[in-house]
């Protein structure tokens, strides 16, 4: 941000493919705030146009992507506190408002000689396992409720044959 440009970030585990620069050249043209270069999930994205997509699911790894200064203060201002990998933060568009988009085809590719990951299994925080168990409890709670107003309006309507 403090250089107000917009950045490339690749790891040092990837293959850079013969499509790169055209890659970074159109995405450069582009109005998305951050472009994913690769994803090392299977999820499907939603096709934007030819070589845009939004990822709907987690993507999984930060191998290369494309950031605006924009699109950076936005992933700033809803990490507080970092209590998640970065990939998975990023991944959750809902969270920071900065769309999860994929150009393809991939210019970059996992390298497959690289040297094993220093980074280890994740283990799962207690403040993340707290978080997902709220949204769990809150979208239980959502379903219950929408149920007993379905049923009310149910039992008003066929039962007791009010009209609305």
């Amino acid at each position: 941000m403090q250089i107000n440009e917009s950045i490339i970030v690749l790891e040092d585990d990837i293959e850079i493919l013969p499509n790169f620069f055209d890659a970074l050249t159109h995405i450069a043209k582009n109005r998305f705030e951050y472009v994913r270069l690769m994803q090392l999930s299977t999820a499907k994205s939603c096709q934007l146009d030819e070589h845009f997509g939004f990822l709907k699911h987690y993507a999984f790894g930060t191998q290369g992507y494309y950031l605006t200064p924009k699109g950076a203060q936005k992933f700033l201002r809803y990490a507080k506190k970092w209590v998640e990998p970065v990939d998975l933060y990023m991944d959750r568009y809902w969270k920071h408002g900065v769309l999860n988009v994929i150009y393809t085809p991939c210019p970059i590719r996992q390298n497959t000689h690289a040297l094993e990951s220093t980074i280890g299994n994740r283990g799962s925080s207690l403040y993340i396992k707290i978080s997902m168990k709220n949204w769990l409890f809150f979208k239980c709670a959502g379903m219950i409720y929408r149920y007993e107003r379905l049923t009310r309006y149910f039992y008003d309507k066929f039962i007791l044959n009010r009209h609305f």
